[in-house]
């Protein structure tokens, strides 16, 4: 006849949180951490690593440090491009001067006769920062293949998990949140940058013992000079002529180089977590509203008495009867 149960509350608590079930047997532990949410796979790490380290770090740096060159050197560049092309370096050494001038004219940034100081500095993050928004679409895209290639990935390793929840847990990225995730994180690091371009700071290791620099270029001035003495040693026969901006155009190229892969760097750290974080806050949202609107949904049906709902569940039983009273009236 079944289990018997009292007061009609079965005999075993069926009511056991994951929680519980996490301490009470070991060999779920090892699938969740400490938040009780399953453990992240290889997979899932390896693909943090492709699409943040490998494609926006690498696709960011290039850009930024191309379209950073071109803004000083567009109009000697634009010589060596193909006809109908010429347009492009000369319209990115264009814009930075207009937005130089307008750095200056309407906020008063300085900019001194090498060309260097806030409006420069200012100019040159915060157009890296939007130059680098084009690598938000790829992102976006990749990361609405997210489970595809991290299972293709565990498939690889071994380490395919024996539930794809693991998969669905991770925060739904797309274009919006890629693209939060670069201004959150703009936020913090444009006004770094720009700050430590005014730190100035006397360098006792320089032969002029009353030389200053900023911070920027105490840090980055010794990695520049190594990647533009690299470049002489890869390119021996390149040969930047200077133009009205750079006296010294590889060495500029150099700078930014060691500039721009520093900072794309800490924003692409940042992209990371600030676009997971906004993710998640747009999913436990859209969650919650979905959670209210069904609520409201099962309130709105028509409630049932105890009465009526017994009554239902004597249809089928009188229907049975009518059908056997209807064959014995035949016969």
């Amino acid at each position: 006849m079944g289990a018997v149960q009292e007061n009609n509350q079965p005999l075993v608590d069926t009511k056991v949180t994951k929680q519980s079930n996490l301490f009470e047997d070991p060999s779920k532990q090892a699938e969740y951490d400490k938040d009780g949410k399953l453990k992240r796979t290889a997979g899932l790490k390896v693909t943090d690593a492709l699409f943040y380290w490998g494609v926006n770090n690498i696709g960011v740096f290039a850009i930024s440090v191309g379209f950073t060159f071109m803004s000083k050197y567009g109009d000697e560049m634009a010589k060596s491009f193909p006809q109908g092309t010429k347009w492009f370096p000369e319209m990115m050494l264009k814009r930075t001067t207009n937005v130089e001038k307008f750095l200056v004219n309407k906020f008063n940034m300085t900019k001194n006769e090498q060309g260097t100081g806030s409006a420069d500095m200012t100019r040159m993050v915060a157009l890296s920062f939007l130059d680098g928004c084009i690598m938000a679409f790829p992102i976006a895209w990749l990361e609405n293949n997210r489970t595809h290639v991290a299972r293709t990935i565990d498939d690889m390793l071994g380490t395919r998990p024996a539930t794809d929840a693991v998969y669905e847990q991770e925060p739904k990225q797309d274009l919006g949140t890629i693209l939060a995730g670069r201004l959150l994180t703009a936020g913090i690091v444009v006004p770094t940058a720009v700050a430590m371009g005014q730190i100035v700071a006397g360098i006792a290791g320089d032969e002029n013992k009353d030389t200053i620099k900023s911070l920027n270029d105490h840090l980055f001035d010794g990695p520049g000079a190594a990647i533009t003495s690299g470049i002489q040693q890869v390119f021996p026969k390149l040969d930047l002529k200077p133009n009205g901006e750079l006296s010294d155009p590889l060495g500029y190229l150099g700078n930014t180089m060691a500039f721009e892969a520093f900072y794309t760097s800490v924003c692409t750290a940042g992209l990371y977590v600030m676009s997971r974080a906004v993710a998640t806050v747009k999913d436990n949202f859209f969650k919650d509203k979905d959670n209210e609107n069904n609520q409201l949904q099962q309130d709105a049906l028509p409630q049932q008495s105890p009465t009526s709902a017994l009554a239902m569940s004597d249809i089928p039983v009188l229907e049975g009867r009518v059908a056997e009273n209807e064959k014995a009236m035949a016969l």
